[in-house]
């Protein structure tokens, strides 16, 4: 968690030149994230797995590559990650789901985020706030794109009236 100061950064590089080892690799992974190197990162965390002996470290890895994919606009791939998270790891299920309520709103399949945020609701009381919270923001923004539409109608129709009258009278 010291990811923050350039010399951990430095650490990492040297250990994984020595002997590369889950944690170094997620050193630099974290080094080419905050860099912007995204298919670097990739790289590295995806060593962090496979040098990874314990399956729950390996979910979390998957959580961490998923969470920076959906930062950079990478959905499928940050959908994709979140599945292994799960398959590795079952504890982080909730985080998992909640996650991919966040990418599915993102692109705007709101059904499917409210789907999977009752998901992340039910399999981890941690994020259940969280989860609920996302939930009602989603059908606030569903309730407010209808009444705006149902507006819209109304302006248009309004409209149309207005214009046949005024063509009515004008003779066309």
């Amino acid at each position: 968690d010291c990811d923050d100061a350039d010399i951990y950064y430095k650490a990492a590089q040297y250990a994984y030149a020595i002997e590369p080892t889950f944690e170094s690799a997620i050193g630099l992974g974290q080094f080419e994230q905050k860099n912007g190197n995204m298919s670097k990162m990739l790289e590295y965390y995806n060593k962090a797995i496979e040098l990874c002996s314990n399956d729950a470290t390996r979910g979390n890895i998957c959580l961490r590559i998923a969470g920076a994919l959906r930062k950079s606009s990478q959905y499928t791939g940050a959908l994709s990650y979140l599945d292994k998270a799960r398959a590795y790891n079952n504890d982080i299920s909730g985080k998992a789901y909640l996650q991919q309520a966040t990418v599915y709103t993102q692109l705007g399949q709101d059904n499917d985020a409210i789907g999977a945020a009752r998901k992340a609701s039910a399999a981890d009381i941690t994020v259940s706030g969280s989860a609920d919270r996302l939930i009602a923001s989603i059908q606030k923004a569903q309730a407010n794109a209808a009444a705006n539409a149902k507006a819209k109608a109304a302006y248009d129709a309004y409209m149309a009236k207005k214009k046949a009258e005024e063509d009515f009278w004008a003779g066309k």
